[in-house]
């Protein structure tokens, strides 16, 4: 089982990591200890919960959602509220989020970029060799609703069964930032990438005012 997800992550991401079993199981020591095993390799992965309901609406809204291209270095997806993710080749340009619309950050992984939405029903995509500075979401353990995005400031909010993790890009490398995290103001550091990993509860909100960017 193990060794399927991870056939499945490289060189390409082809499925989500799901998964199921019988009770019968927990008949023998020897299953229960081996379910243990993919639970305990599972958890400790850096993958985004979500449930049954909402991954097979955003099936059904990828069957109809479109993505084409709209221009040079520019792409329009049209698509549902619960499709959040679109990926392209990773052609070495970076999108844009200044010039983008609804669009809150963005993961390279395995020679793809993959693009991270907001709700709204259409996201444009501008790509740049040289994008405007911008703060952006790289990646969460849970889905995240994006209320507020500038250059310098980002407010949102993720929900999930575990405590929550955010990892934030854009930002200067070694640089002070100050965050609210549910209510609590807080000083971090970013590291060497410009990247700000806040961890909270189960709950997190977070806000971030003039955060530091390149």
């Amino acid at each position: 089982v193990i060794q399927t997800f991870e056939r499945t992550e490289v060189p390409r991401r082809l499925k989500p990591v799901g998964i199921y079993f019988h009770m019968f199981m927990g008949d023998r020591l020897e299953s229960l200890n081996s379910l243990k095993k993919v639970f305990d390799w599972s958890m400790a992965q850096p993958l985004q919960a979500t449930s049954a309901t909402a991954f097979a609406r955003s099936v059904r809204q990828t069957r109809d959602a479109v993505l084409f291209e709209a221009g040079p270095n520019r792409w329009v997806a049209v698509h549902g509220p619960d499709l959040r993710t679109f990926r392209l080749p990773d052609s070495g340009l970076k999108p844009d989020l200044s010039k983008s619309q609804n669009l809150i950050g963005y993961n390279t992984a395995n020679g793809q970029i993959y693009f991270s939405s907001g709700r709204g029903l259409r996201t444009e995509i501008v790509l740049d060799q040289n994008p405007a500075p911008h703060i952006y979401l790289e990646s969460s353990t849970a889905e995240v609703e994006v209320t507020e995005l500038k250059p310098q400031s980002i407010s949102l909010r993720a929900i999930d069964f575990r405590p929550v993790t955010v990892v934030l890009a854009g930002l200067t490398p070694n640089s002070p930032c100050t965050v609210t995290a549910n209510g609590v103001e807080q000083k971090l550091e970013t590291d060497g990438a410009g990247r700000l990993t806040v961890t909270g509860g189960e709950s997190l909100e977070l806000k971030i005012i003039g955060a530091p960017i390149p």
